[in-house]
């Protein structure tokens, strides 16, 4: 049996390099992404490795531009590093809206 600190898990947002210029179309906070797409995936891996070595299980959660755009809208929520975070969380059931 692992320790409780093993079962936990994290989601991370899952962005495709096919759509990464949509993606800084889309969004509400483009100057948070990394210029280009390569170095956004290279700081992606190495917080997932930070978060790994801390203890945490990483899942990727693929997201797709468009239906990150309803689901803020719906919601009426910006779309911000903070909001597909916490859909991506939502995702594995880590997130319970009040």
């Amino acid at each position: 049996m692992g320790s409780p600190r093993s079962s936990k898990r994290v989601a991370l947002p899952q962005y495709r390099e096919d759509q990464w210029n949509r993606w800084l179309e889309t969004v509400d906070d483009p100057q948070v992404f990394e210029p280009g797409f390569d170095r956004w995936q290279a700081g992606a891996r190495a917080m997932a490795g930070r978060l790994e070595r801390g203890g945490l299980e990483v899942i990727w959660i693929e997201l797709d531009p468009d239906r990150i755009t309803e689901w803020c809208k719906s919601r009426n929520y910006p779309n911000v590093n903070e909001k597909r975070f916490q859909f991506a969380a939502e995702q594995i059931g880590n997130v319970r809206i009040h």
